[in-house]
């Protein structure tokens, strides 16, 4: 009994967080995600890997991952939502365990793409806010994963980099 409800404390908590952050996305006025990412996308050499979006004491950051897959390095930057100002940058080589991310990176590049755009595909016609997106490479595939926000909720889809093509089987809500 008690699990159950540490999972019912569990499971609200998340969804009252979903609709703090909904309702500050929809009600304050902020850098559009997609819009940060193509100005990274023009001032940072490589490929952004990574993208989360954090409500940190009532104020949005953004906070994205650049592959260099020249130097083999990462940059992390955090961006204040609200104006998009740069507030944190640390560029370090990557590690092992970044390989996946490494490779799914090249990818991108082979296809002469960006994060941005495979978003914008993974998407479609869906009316929703990027909150998180990540590259990854398993089973051989290199895959977007992209999570969305809207009044109703997450919803999580993968995006296949190499047949340009959704992956039905990992989209989730």
């Amino acid at each position: 009994m008690s699990r159950l409800l540490l999972g019912l404390v569990l499971i609200s908590g998340v969804a009252f967080a979903d609709t703090d952050l909904w309702q500050y996305l929809s009600q304050t006025q902020h850098v559009e995600p997609i819009k940060l990412m193509q100005d990274v996308e023009r001032q940072f050499p490589g490929v952004i890997a990574e993208f989360n979006t954090e409500l940190d004491k009532g104020e949005l950051k953004y906070e994205i991952e650049v592959i260099n897959p020249r130097d083999k390095s990462l940059t992390e930057l955090v961006y204040r939502a609200s104006d998009g100002s740069l507030l944190h940058r640390q560029t370090e080589k990557l590690k092992s365990e970044d390989k996946n991310d490494l490779e799914a990176a090249a990818k991108i590049l082979e296809h002469n793409q960006t994060f941005s755009q495979l978003i914008i595909q993974a998407m479609q016609t869906r009316q929703a806010v990027v909150v998180d997106a990540q590259l990854d490479r398993d089973l051989g595939i290199n895959y977007l994963e992209v999570e969305l926000l809207n009044a109703d909720g997450r919803v999580k889809l993968a995006f296949d980099i190499d047949q340009q093509k959704p992956l039905p089987l990992l989209t989730w809500s």
